[in-house]
């Protein structure tokens, strides 16, 4: 069998059942759509490129394992994000301890040295949980169910952590610039 199109026109839930049904295609198909976008998250969590990486095998390695039994009840990046979330922690926080590194677990990309210092200055000032709603919204583009799905928390409680996060940041002229307006 020959390596699939990159931009496969199937949709996730149809490459899923192809794959549980022997398609090995289906399976590349799904690597190569989602595997980027979890390696960009779990380096949020973790700024150790190998353990990203080992994040995005073990997630993808999951499916394989559930495959038989896996139900898609959402969309399978709120799944891959959920898991690559989970183990992304749970690595990285494994790495600070053993290395002593008391640096923030949650990662900013760096675009240049002025907006990397502006964004951390503005996300210091919030707790973790509104800094990883704003970064899943702002940065990465999730939608609010998604962040939901992701975090494994209501809806409600994403609403709140986002509209918290915006107030508490509202004077602040940087915050237009990453964050612009964000309705309820």
């Amino acid at each position: 069998m020959g390596r699939p199109v990159a931009n496969d026109s199937r949709s996730d839930a149809a490459l899923l059942l192809a794959f549980r049904h022997g398609d090995r295609e289906a399976f590349a198909a799904l690597y190569d759509r989602h595997a980027s976008s979890v390696l960009a998250f779990a380096l949020r969590f973790c700024s150790d490129r190998d353990l990203a990486e080992d994040v995005v095998q073990d997630c993808f390695k999951d499916l394989i394992d559930r495959i038989d039994d896996f139900e898609l009840s959402g969309r399978l990046s709120s799944w891959f994000y959920t898991v690559a979330r989970r183990r992304a922690l749970r690595l990285c926080e494994r790495s600070a301890r053993n290395q002593g590194d008391p640096d923030d677990l949650l990662q900013i990309p760096d675009d240049g040295p002025a907006d990397t210092a502006d964004l951390r200055r503005l996300l210091a000032r919030l707790p973790g949980p509104q800094q990883e709603v704003l970064l899943l919204r702002f940065l990465d583009g999730f939608d609010l169910e998604s962040i939901s799905d992701a975090l494994e928390i209501p809806l409600g409680t994403v609403k709140s952590r986002l509209h918290n996060a915006l107030a508490a940041l509202r004077d602040d002229p940087a915050c237009r610039r990453y964050f612009g307006r964000e309705k309820d």
